[in-house]
């Protein structure tokens, strides 16, 4: 046996198990360490990019993305060749 509703009816059990309880807190945590990430895929004779972010707060509005930072790709016995990130 299907049950069957009126339509306004599915309107208000979505809006009832759509909608939650949501309580703020505060916590005085130390701010993080300046830290860089560095996240890239490398394989084998195919081109790669390389993504520097930074750590910061989950409040803290400003990119974590850096768009200018000069990265190095070190090869055993061969030295460096720097590369500039994109």
């Amino acid at each position: 046996m299907a049950i069957v509703l009126p339509n306004y009816w599915w309107g208000i059990l979505l809006l009832a198990f759509s909608s939650g309880c949501t309580d703020q807190m505060s916590a005085d945590l130390p701010p993080p360490a300046p830290t860089l990430v560095v996240n890239s895929i490398l394989t084998p004779d195919s081109a790669f990019q390389v993504q520097v972010s930074r750590v910061s707060r989950a409040t803290d509005s400003a990119s974590r993305l850096l768009s200018s930072a000069r990265v190095q790709l070190l090869t055993p016995g061969q030295g460096t060749q720097p590369s500039r990130c994109r």
